[in-house]
């Protein structure tokens, strides 16, 4: 309860406290898949996240950085494109 009436906390890890509020549109508060990614709006001055939409997270919509090769070099390589750059 705050304030007499009933609100919703997400308190993370990390310590941070949200107060959520629904759009209008919002319609299921029910979230079955965990993690999720939450898309609203963030008010910063109180705190509040109003929640818009609810994306289940899953690691495989994550792009995968592509493979770079990276070419190994002696310390005179190292040092002397070092003292290139303030030619």
């Amino acid at each position: 309860m705050i304030d007499k009436e009933n609100r919703e906390i997400l308190v993370l890890p990390t310590s941070d406290v949200y107060l959520l509020e629904y759009a209008s549109a919002y319609e299921d508060r029910v979230v079955t898949e965990k993690p999720v990614i939450v898309i609203g709006t963030y008010k910063h001055l109180d705190n509040v996240l109003t929640v818009e939409k609810i994306v289940a997270y899953n690691t495989s919509d994550i792009i995968a950085p592509s493979s770079t090769t990276t070419t190994v070099r002696s310390t005179w390589d190292s040092i002397l494109k070092f003292i290139s750059q303030f030619k």
